[in-house]
């Protein structure tokens, strides 16, 4: 691993690896001599028009409505700013994710190798300032601002599986100017239709921009969680 950035992680990485309820209601009736086979029209009639009437006035938060809506499977924070990516991640919406992106304006470098600063493109002097995205597959390199939907398109929320696994704080907060750890992580973990499940993580600052993507280098989320996460929980988890 050629930058400080890349071996901090491998060397982390070294660490440790309702439903609710429905109840049935029948409704039946008969009379006094024991010929309660066939219900009377009446007692049907009424037992159905109770059953409607309860069916359709159920309160809200009742069994009935918290084992039906959808929110009632939702994880998220208590914090709206990184709710609104945790969102974006859970629809697979690039355009909506790449939108809360926010890269870097540093100045480039043209030495040669990986790690570093990002590259000048062709043309540039050593030092000129360009603005750049920061992502890290097993070393640190840079994507242009156009090019974030596309890549989170085809690589985070390309798997056929995408799951939130954890939000935590940024165990190292202070890092290089040219890659920013924000203040929180989102880690998620992304599989193929079969086979294991490979964590990764977006790094997100206090006003929930995305400054950071890291694929995590085949790690899984738990090894990302104990690597880098800080001691801020804001989503735990999910229970084994």
């Amino acid at each position: 691993m050629s930058n400080a950035f890349g071996r901090r992680h491998w060397r982390l990485l070294a660490l440790p690896l309702a439903a609710a309820a429905f109840a049935a209601f029948a409704a039946c009736g008969g009379d006094d001599t024991g010929d309660a086979a066939e219900p009377t029209a009446a007692v049907t009639s009424a037992a159905t028009s109770a059953a409607t009437s309860a069916a359709t006035k159920a309160p809200e938060g009742s069994p009935t409505a918290a084992a039906t809506s959808p929110a009632s499977a939702t994880r998220r924070t208590n914090d709206a700013k990184i709710n609104t990516v945790l969102d974006a991640i859970e629809k697979k919406d690039a355009a909506a994710l790449a939108a809360l992106a926010k890269p870097v304006t540093t100045p480039c470098t043209t030495v040669a190798g990986a790690g570093g600063p990002p590259k000048c493109d062709q043309g540039l002097a050593n030092n000129t300032p360009v603005t750049k995205f920061p992502v890290l597959t097993c070393e640190l390199s840079f994507i242009g601002p156009d090019q974030v939907q596309s890549y989170f398109a085809s690589g985070p929320l390309g798997a056929a599986n995408v799951k939130l696994y954890a939000v935590t704080s940024v165990k190292d907060p202070g890092m290089l100017a040219y890659n920013p750890q924000g203040d929180y992580i989102v880690v998620i973990e992304t599989s193929a239709a079969t086979g294991p499940a490979t964590g990764s993580m977006f790094n997100l600052d206090k006003d929930g921009k995305v400054v950071n993507y890291w694929s995590g280098c085949g790690a899984s989320a738990t090894q990302i969680m104990s690597a880098q996460a800080g001691t801020n929980v804001l989503l735990a988890p999910p229970a084994p």
